[in-house]
């Protein structure tokens, strides 16, 4: 691990289970100029490692992207991706789009996000709301929509998880997003 100080920029990729046996272990190699992309689902990582290194040190990121496990030990990336990066602290804004240039110029569809976590929260909401309900029926998105018993509760699940949301100032109802409206145009 003593390679990593060196490093001025790390991405960040463990499951949110894992934040705080992480932190303890990383927190020795990093310095004033260490800056953390977290690259990870959900909304409470970043809370994490602010607590932990200060919300200057924290670059969010959220991937859009669809991927499938063919067999054991290989995995498949469908269909195109996007990567959306933003800054908790605007001292970072340049070094933000220095990152997203960098990204652009590998290949990668990248964006700056103004309002990261207001995007990582519309992700998670719709995580919360569609993935639960795929995995135990085996339903798509689509399907679940148009029964409508799974289409209540996929209503009562969004509505549940949007007033977290809302609590914590991040989405409101004006700037919800129109999750189901965006499923049928597809």
């Amino acid at each position: 691990m003593h390679d990593i100080s060196s490093a001025d920029t790390w991405i960040l990729g463990v499951k949110g289970t894992e934040m705080a046996s992480i932190i303890k272990k990383v927190k020795p190699y990093v310095n004033k100029d260490t800056r953390i992309i977290t690259l990870q689902n959900g909304v409470s990582n970043e809370e994490q490692l602010s607590g932990a290194f200060g919300k200057d040190k924290i670059l969010p990121a959220s991937a859009y992207l669809s991927a499938s496990i063919r067999e054991p030990g290989k995995v498949v990336q469908h269909g195109p991706h996007k990567f959306h990066l933003g800054a908790l602290d605007q001292d970072n804004n340049q070094l933000l789009e220095n990152i997203v240039d960098e990204w652009k110029a590998a290949g990668l569809s990248c964006v700056r996000s103004e309002d990261i976590m207001a995007k990582k929260w519309e992700k998670s909401l719709w995580n919360l709301t569609f993935n639960p309900l795929s995995a135990i029926t085996g339903a798509k998105v689509s399907d679940l929509l148009d029964d409508p018993l799974l289409r209540n509760t996929c209503d009562s699940v969004l509505k549940e998880a949007a007033l977290i949301s809302e609590k914590k100032g991040i989405l409101s109802r004006k700037n919800r997003p129109e999750m189901f409206s965006k499923v049928r145009k597809q």
